[in-house]
């Protein structure tokens, strides 16, 4: 089954990475963090498809992973299970190749949108630090800029910079 889903899946045009089981899959994920899809079968040995996707979404890898179970058994309690473990999609053995590749792109274009948010809130974050250090240069500039001199003929003054407060707004 290995070697006929990997030879079906390069002539599509995707990179494949055989893991022998669950353990095994673990483990590649860890060496290979430029991999973000899963497709995993649900009977394997040492851990099956529906542990290894609840220890795929449970630990961290710094990154997302869209995990597809496929399986023999498509009842609705099956599926159910599948995507209760954490599972994005599940698909039955029997499925049409052309469906299992739709669904394949259909798992990647989430991987992009998910991947553009990323960049797009690290952006987002970096300019955020940008702007309150410079909002914190500026109060400290505002605040040396005070006249020294504190008094004036009897007249005693006393000068404070208050900052104004951050407002974040959120549309």
């Amino acid at each position: 089954m290995q070697t006929r889903m990997r030879m079906l899946l390069q002539r599509r045009g995707y990179g494949v990475v055989i893991a022998n089981d669950g353990v095994d899959a673990l483990s590649l994920l860890e060496s290979h963090p430029n991999i973000q899809f899963v497709l995993s079968d649900w009977v394997m040995p040492n851990m099956d498809g529906v542990a290894l996707c609840k220890a795929v979404k449970a630990q961290n890898f710094n990154r997302y992973l869209f995990f597809v179970l496929l399986s023999s058994q498509d009842d609705h309690d099956s599926i159910t299970q599948g995507i209760n473990a954490g599972a994005d999609d599940f698909v039955a053995k029997n499925t049409p190749l052309e469906e299992l590749d739709a669904r394949i792109k259909a798992g990647f274009r989430t991987l992009a949108l998910h991947n553009e948010l990323v960049e797009k809130n690290t952006a987002l974050n970096q300019a955020y630090a940008q702007i309150n250090s410079d909002l914190l240069a500026a109060s400290d500039l505002m605040s040396r800029m005070l006249p020294v001199k504190r008094s004036y003929s009897g007249v005693e003054l006393a000068y404070c910079y208050q900052p104004p407060p951050l407002l974040v707004v959120i549309c």
